[in-house]
């Protein structure tokens, strides 16, 4: 297992280096890496500012608060907006990402009802009732687990975030005894109407990853029953 070590760091900073990337996501691997408060330390004894892709992090304050000068987040994955990115930070910074609006970034310009719609979306956040998200989400994964529960060659287990979100995953394992894949089941579930999107990005692995989160009242069943008619047989 290999893992980043300071001086990787160091050497990889010359002086035609104008920032470093910093990625937090449960689509990249998490071992092994420096911690970002030891990350920009570095970068910022070079004069090297940090950028963080947190795209799809719930905490919109803890990656300042570690040493980022800019973080980006996606302005419609957890905030369920309008599709936008929101970049916070050093204002010199935002304002130089402001002023690619006359540059390559024009043609990726939100409107304005956009930036209305990402603000909702952003207010909303701060009145949301965490705890009933989470319990709700707890239903949803345990519907889903029993649905699954004395299968053949399926192996069903909620697991956390790895990066820390306040929120669970149910992780499908598909053994042979199943008689299917993973990527076949996943492809099934996609022909579902409506169609049931999983998290297969490790599909060819033998596994994916059913998210509970921004589900609808009902929708939770309809991903029960299309599992029930898919493996047991049953017709919803």
């Amino acid at each position: 297992m290999s893992s980043v070590q300071p001086y990787h760091v160091e050497n990889a900073i010359t002086e035609r280096t104008a920032a470093a990337l910093y990625v937090v996501s449960h689509h990249t691997v998490q071992y092994g890496m420096l911690p970002l408060t030891e990350f920009a330390r570095i970068c910022h004894a070079h004069d090297i500012p940090v950028i963080v892709d947190a795209a799809s992090e719930y905490d919109l304050r803890r990656f300042l608060s570690e040493g980022a000068d800019i973080v980006v987040y996606s302005g419609h994955k957890f905030l369920s907006g309008p599709t936008s990115g929101i970049v916070a930070g050093r204002r010199d910074l935002v304002r130089a990402a402001y002023l690619q609006n006359r540059g390559i970034g024009r043609a990726m310009k939100v409107g304005k009802e956009t930036i209305a719609g990402v603000i909702a979306a952003l207010e909303a956040w701060e009145r949301r009732d965490g705890d009933a998200v989470r319990a709700r989400e707890r239903a949803a994964l345990q519907l889903w687990s029993d649905a699954l529960a004395g299968l053949p060659g399926i192996q069903a287990q909620i697991v956390p975030d790895p990066t820390d979100n306040p929120l669970d995953r149910l992780e499908i394992r598909v053994g042979t005894g199943s008689g299917h894949t993973a990527e076949g089941l996943a492809k099934i579930l996609a022909a579902n109407d409506p169609p049931i999107i999983v998290r297969g990005h490790e599909a060819s692995r033998g596994h994916f990853y059913l998210d509970p989160c921004n589900l609808h009242d009902g929708e939770a069943e309809i991903v029960a029953n299309a599992l029930n008619a898919v493996l047991r047989g049953q017709a919803g």
